[in-house]
């Protein structure tokens, strides 16, 4: 399991579909990939592992100033730069919105959501 975590708004860069986002005030994302083991024929241990499934569920916490504005996009791309690497998330939807109300604080938005396939690119200063 994988999990890349921001707690500054400077560290990261976060796009929708080419469009940046604003107003973000924490990014979680979790990536899990399970395995299969292949065995030989009166083997008891697996000689190998062959990647069986790959999932990616993404926390995005923002200023409520998106008007639910990002529970109607289907099958978008989001992607997450910083310094070293680009983080791009394909096949996104949103399956869960928390808003968060208190007094003296900021009203917030939490979105849940789940992404078919993650690519990672390095950065480098030329």
């Amino acid at each position: 399991m994988n999990e890349l975590r921001i707690t500054k708004g400077r560290d990261l860069e976060l796009r929708i579909n080419g469009d940046t986002l604003f107003g973000v005030t924490s990014f979680k994302a979790v990536s899990k990939r399970s395995e299969r083991g292949i065995r030989e024929y009166l083997s008891g241990e697996p000689v190998a592992a062959v990647a069986a499934s790959e999932s990616h569920e993404i926390e995005l916490k923002a200023l409520s100033l998106f008007g639910g504005a990002l529970d109607g996009l289907r099958d978008f791309t989001l992607t997450a730069a910083d310094s070293d690497a680009e983080y791009e998330y394909s096949g996104c939807n949103v399956i869960g919105r928390e808003r968060s109300a208190e007094a003296n604080a900021r009203v917030t938005d939490t979105y849940t959501i789940k992404a078919k396939t993650m690519t990672k690119r390095g950065i480098s200063d030329v």
